[in-house]
């Protein structure tokens, strides 16, 4: 058995382990909204699981037990996917994997995180006729309804294309459960299209994308928005390869749906920006044009005025798990003050990857070099899932000729891949804590490794 296979058997075999010590362990948050299990939610993977594991689990090990069992196994599957990236993989081995797991994530329930939910919640309310620009979910349901659902005391942060999103499975169906798990397929198509484009570039590319925890947990089992945005940033990029008119007015409407999806994504303007500018083919206005019109098609129809960004700005006042977020709280700093400090990160990332284009690196390199930058010092509250998109990005070979950059190098991004998701969840799931020393040795293990793996290669 070569190497590769036999690191393919061990990544099957953890997955399967931690499917099961993650049913039995529970959300992160400890809990399910109830309205899921009155509406036939629950007949996911997820609590099948449960039925069959979770006693003799928790008798045998106790409940402390069963979560350190799990943050380990989600240390060991990310350990191991990085490992196989730099094998040789078969790719028919490999796309057996990624259809067994990917299609055990997407009949799973999210379990690290409960955004789905709330993704739902909107839908509902725009089905009812209710805009979320304008009123925030817990104005609209009885009290306990949407109890431990994220983020129900603020109005919609997310951009109007994510809310079409949301309300597509909400107008076509009346129960709850064919709406939830039509939602959640909705949200992992981009996996599928971004394994698809993989596929017919390499099998490097193919590994990449089909065997990423990253992408396995915060895209196809918790549906985050992040799959689709890395989906039209992959689609912007071709398209400026291509260049032409036709090429320039899909990178506008590209970008247009990515910022459409999260507002977040404005900050990689600066990188398609001086892109269009140095090819002085002409392109640039209609990269503008394409993006201001699909834009406000997006827009218009959901616009409520200052109330379409008030979720937004509230959203920014979030204070955890980042290092502007860290400042503050050694600092005693407000939560304004915070965001300030993450606005001017944000504005450090647009500038960021606008100058490593300006110098001469590739558009994807400099995209990559933004959202890095943004995870990290834009934002008041880092999630693993913010590194998607340049996860999505970085897949080798996927662009043409290999960027020699320490940010686009495959090796750090595994290593990466693995701190992400130890230090985002492995902390949180055995302390229970989100003060600043556990704060701040999340971010130490989010970071560390990852600097010193690019130190180590740069001395050999």
């Amino acid at each position: 058995m070569s190497r590769s296979t036999a690191l393919l058997a061990a990544i099957a075999l953890v997955w399967a382990l931690l499917l099961v010590f993650q049913s039995t362990a529970g959300p992160v948050d400890g809990y399910v909204p109830a309205h899921v299990g009155r509406d036939g939610a629950s007949v996911g993977l997820g609590p099948s699981l449960h039925g069959w594991f979770a006693q003799p689990l928790l008798n045998a090990l106790g409940s402390i037990g069963v979560h350190a069992v799990y943050a380990a196994l989600i240390f060991v599957l990310a350990l191991l996917a990085a490992l196989v990236q730099g094998t040789d993989v078969p790719r028919a081995v490999a796309l057996v994997l990624a259809a067994l797991i990917g299609l055990t994530a997407l009949v799973n329930l999210p379990y690290l995180s409960n955004d789905l939910y709330l993704y739902g919640v909107m839908g509902e309310m725009q089905a009812h006729g209710i805009h979320p620009y304008e009123n925030a979910p817990l104005q609209n349901y009885p009290p306990g309804a949407l109890e431990r659902i994220p983020w129900t005391s603020q109005t919609a942060a997310y951009g109007p294309l994510a809310l079409n999103l949301f309300h597509l499975p909400a107008s076509l169906a009346q129960d709850y459960s064919t709406r939830f798990w039509l939602l959640k397929s909705l949200l992992a198509l981009p996996w599928l299209a971004a394994l698809a484009i993989a596929a017919r570039r390499s099998n490097r590319a193919l590994a990449w994308i089909a065997l990423s925890p990253l992408l396995w947990f915060e895209v196809l089992q918790s549906g985050h928005l992040e799959g689709w945005i890395g989906l039209a940033l992959m689609v912007a990029v071709f398209a400026a390869q291509r260049g032409g008119r036709p090429g320039a007015m899909l990178v506008g409407a590209s970008l247009a749906l990515a910022v459409c999806m999260k507002l977040s994504a404005v900050v990689v303007l600066g990188a398609f920006g001086v892109h269009a500018y140095r090819r002085r083919d002409g392109t640039l206005p209609y990269v503008a044009v394409a993006f201001v019109l699909v834009a406000a098609a997006l827009y218009i129809p959901h616009w409520k005025g200052a109330a379409t960004f008030e979720g937004a700005r509230v959203e920014s006042l979030k204070v955890l798990r980042s290092i502007p977020a860290l400042i503050a709280q050694t600092t005693g700093m407000s939560a304004q003050a915070t965001r300030s400090l993450a606005a001017i990160g944000s504005v450090v990332a647009l500038l960021t990857g606008s100058i490593v284009r300006w110098r001469g690196s590739s558009l994807a390199t400099a995209c990559v070099a933004t959202l890095l930058v943004q995870a990290f010092l834009g934002r008041t509250f880092f999630q693993p899932w913010y590194l998607a998109t340049a996860w999505m990005l970085v897949t080798p070979d996927l662009f043409g000729a290999r960027d020699e950059s320490w940010y686009m190098n495959p090796r750090l991004w595994s290593v990466l891949g693995v701190s992400a998701l130890v230090g985002g969840y492995g902390v949180f799931l055995l302390s229970r804590s989100v003060s600043p020393g556990y704060q701040a040795l999340s971010i130490a293990i989010i970071l560390l490794p990852a600097a010193a793996s690019l130190r180590w290669w740069h001395r050999t």
